[in-house]
């Protein structure tokens, strides 16, 4: 590492008087001691964080064993199937899969988030199901984005945009 004084006074001409060279010493210390303030003033990174992958509002895929199976949509009646599938959409459109309509895993970061209906679901029903769920996946999108763009390296501007 190459001192900045050291490097300045080699180039300059050898004629300069000791009181010009004292000068020049004291400017560069004053150059010096405001670039270690600057830096000093810069903000620090923030430490390594533990990732915490639960700490999200996005649709968090449960394990198997912990979900207990739904009932079979087969023995529902149409009213009932209806009633179970509000509740699962309910579910779903704040980002928690339901127990009917189950979240298929991110082929990218901010891709589009895919549903796959449990079979045996009334038509009519079924129907309406998939043309709320298009919204589901924007919920999800929005929800990746706050959730990637509100840390501390994303800037003031995102971090704002966000709250």
């Amino acid at each position: 590492d190459v001192n900045a004084s050291d490097l300045i006074l080699e180039t300059i001409p050898r004629a300069l008087s000791q009181k010009e060279v004292e000068e020049v010493r004291t400017q560069l210390a004053i150059v010096k001691a405001n670039e270690e303030k600057r830096k000093a003033m810069q903000l620090k990174k923030l430490p390594n964080l533990v990732a915490r992958p639960l700490l999200t509002k996005d649709f968090v895929i449960m394990d198997e064993e912990y979900s207990s199976g739904p009932q079979p949509l087969h023995t529902m009646t149409a009213l009932q199937q209806e009633n179970a599938i509000i509740e699962d959409l309910l579910f779903v459109l704040i980002g928690i899969e339901g127990q009917y309509i189950l979240v298929e895993p991110l082929d990218a970061p901010f891709g589009q988030r895919r549903f796959k209906q449990i079979s045996g679901l009334d038509s009519g029903i079924s129907g309406l199901v998939s043309k709320i769920l298009p919204l589901c996946s924007c919920y999800s999108i929005v929800t990746r984005f706050l959730d990637h763009s509100t840390k501390y390296s994303s800037g003031m501007v995102n971090q704002a945009l966000c709250a």
